[in-house]
């Protein structure tokens, strides 16, 4: 296993950071362990030499700026790579500083750049030899930044133990260096990412502060406080958000991209040309909503396939199962069976799942207020029996709080990332204190806030209260003559502008 040392030089080049070696038993976890590259390359070199003898050995062929693969660490990148799979390397359009066969048919390749490249170029050209050898059976998921790779000279437990295990063999090696020109000339865009080729624009110089006033009537409200308050977790949700209601608002590409350089929320700072790239990737994600959105009826986009609906429709799901077996305890409307089977689902996987939508990453925290006239109608008994599955499963689930502010927020702070379910049987009543009672003003806003799941501060009369990463599920019931009276017009237009 000889020139592990130069390995790692074909594959960073002139680049600085942290080398991530990841090992893995057949059928075990990963293991990363991290070494300052160039200073500790032999120290990375010893372990994969010790570990190769009886564990897979794999290598991130970007350098880390923290000792945490993630894309968001990825620094100046020294090489493109490729996980060839069964595309052999002459088949390639541009030859590989170094090539080699992880097993028999299977292969992978780098090549040196000679000049360190922007992490989402580099990553933009492995995704063109990817997608273009596909047909010849390069894989079309190897390309993305933080990539694993096997390292030459170690062995491939997939398919053997000890020294019956196919060797990784190198098959090309040399000096070569590409400029990263050559595999945009070289390679076609992948369809999709054609905006990544927008080019920067000519503009005229201004504010983002001047261009969201100017389109202050037009534009959601929340895009100004994404604007001036730094996000303390996820900048780069925070600011695909911003985007997102800058074009929707009719902002020029340009605009948008005026009002994200200067936002509180730009994770790029004076990277001009990676916060474009990020604008150019919100807009073509606009675009598309807005393709489907206008589709005619009976042409949107299946979420599933048609063998996936027919093993789906072969068993009933949760919901339904739930709601006939709810129906043999009480006669409460099915409506409301519904709302119990949701939220038993909500409250159990809001803490551990997060669905991906164009604003970014969301948690199913369902809210549901069953409205109903008389107690002949059985709401109270519905929302038992879903309550008392919730609590049989996990009883700490529940939050704990007498309903004001105060208490409500203090539970709330103590249960960052974790489900909190707020039960509330006459819903109206509170509503009722939260509009008359001065201690519980602006207490409207602030429960719509939480439905975002975003950190939240408030400063109370004796302390400031911080509930980071909360997962409220609501679950409420009340008469629906007395909500009708209590619900104003301002909050109908408050909640349809954080709708929009």
């Amino acid at each position: 296993m000889s020139g592990l040392v130069d390995f790692f030089a074909t594959a960073y080049g002139d680049t600085t950071g942290y080398i991530c070696i990841a090992t893995r038993r057949p059928e075990g976890k990963f293991t990363e362990q991290f070494f300052s590259y160039p200073d500790d390359a032999k120290m990375a070199e010893k372990l994969v030499r010790s570990r190769a003898l009886v564990e897979n050995v794999y290598f991130c062929p970007q350098l880390l700026k923290e000792t945490r693969r993630v894309k968001s660490n990825v620094g100046p990148v020294g090489c493109i790579w490729a996980d060839l799979d069964s595309c052999h390397p002459n088949n390639l359009l541009i030859q590989p500083s170094i090539a080699y066969e992880t097993s028999p048919g299977h292969y992978q390749a780098l090549w040196t750049l000679d000049r360190p490249a922007d992490p989402e170029d580099a990553e933009d050209a492995a995704r063109r030899v990817a997608y273009h050898h596909s047909s010849e059976g390069s894989d079309r998921s190897g390309w993305d930044l933080t990539q694993l790779l096997r390292i030459p000279g170690t062995r491939n437990y997939k398919y053997g133990q000890g020294a019956e295990a196919p060797k990784v063999r190198v098959l090309v090696w040399n000096d070569d260096v590409y400029p990263l020109e050559e595999f945009h000339h070289r390679y076609d865009q992948v369809a999709g990412y054609e905006y990544l080729d927008i080019p920067f624009p000519e503009f005229v110089p201004e504010r983002g502060e001047e261009i969201l006033e100017r389109y202050r009537h037009r534009i959601n409200g929340a895009a100004f406080t994404l604007f001036h308050r730094t996000p303390e977790t996820d900048r780069s949700s925070a600011l695909f958000r911003l985007e997102m209601y800058c074009l929707e608002a009719g902002l020029q590409l340009s605009e948008a991209f005026q009002v994200c350089r200067d936002a509180a929320c730009n994770k790029f700072g004076d990277n001009f040309i990676r916060l474009w790239k990020d604008v150019c990737r919100a807009s073509a994600r606009h675009s598309e909503q807005a393709k489907m959105a206008t589709l005619p009826p009976g042409t949107e986009l299946a979420l599933v396939t048609k063998a996936e609906r027919k093993a789906l429709d072969q068993e009933p799901s949760f919901v339904e199962r739930y709601v006939e077996w709810a129906k043999t305890v009480g006669d409460a409307a099915i409506q409301y069976h519904e709302a119990g089977a949701f939220i038993a689902l909500s409250t159990l996987l809001a803490g551990s799942v997060k669905l991906p939508t164009r604003y970014g990453s969301i948690c199913p925290n369902l809210w549901f207020m069953i409205l109903a006239d008389t107690t002949l109608t059985r709401k109270s008994t519905a929302m038992d029996l879903a309550m008392d599955l919730v609590l049989e499963i996990d009883d700490s689930l529940l939050l704990a709080t007498d309903g004001s502010i105060e208490g409500f927020m203090t539970a709330l702070s103590t249960r960052p990332g974790r489900t909190s379910l707020f039960l509330r049987d006459e819903f109206t009543g509170f509503m009722d204190q939260m509009a008359k009672k001065d201690y519980m003003s602006g207490f409207k806003e602030f429960l719509t806030k939480l439905y975002d799941g975003r950190t939240q501060k408030r400063l109370l009369r004796k302390e400031e209260i911080v509930i980071k990463d909360p997962r409220l599920v609501l679950f409420a019931g009340g008469i629906k003559s007395k909500m009708q009276r209590i619900v104003t017009t301002e909050d109908i237009e408050s909640g349809r502008e954080r709708c929009q």
